[in-house]
């Protein structure tokens, strides 16, 4: 009964996730010329869950170079870490403009939520021991 429970739970958060991310503009691939940003489909909603999933991967993409059992070079170390992060930085590129050129309250919350998750992922990569 237990692993049933556990299996119904995990198959409900995984379509939870891609149901969020089917939804939120921010975390697909913009089919508009040169990947441009889809901003007729980005709701002030969008923000948070895309930047806690973007963090999420960015993180996911540090631990694969710092745990690359090969030894560095500079395509699995500095190309891999220079191109870590591309999602985050995209989606921050997108909300802070915004905030910059058109900022509400709830923008502004939002904001004032995002900050410290941007620096503890800042200072997840820079004082990396790894």
């Amino acid at each position: 009964m237990k692993n049933t429970f556990t299996s119904l739970a995990t198959i409900a958060l995984v379509a939870i996730t891609i149901s969020c991310k089917m939804e939120n503009p921010l975390l697909t691939e913009s089919q508009l010329p040169y990947g441009a940003p889809q901003f007729d489909k980005i709701r002030t909603e969008h923000y948070l869950p895309a930047f806690k999933q973007a963090i999420k991967e960015a993180q996911d993409e540090i631990d694969a170079i710092t745990s690359c059992p090969d030894a560095p070079t500079f395509e699995n170390t500095i190309e891999a870490l220079e191109f870590s992060g591309k999602k985050l930085n995209n989606i921050s590129a997108i909300f802070y403009n915004i905030l910059e050129a058109d900022a509400d309250e709830k923008m502004q919350a939002i904001a004032e939520e995002v900050s410290p998750l941007m620096t503890q992922h800042s200072m997840y990569v820079s004082l990396n021991e790894a």
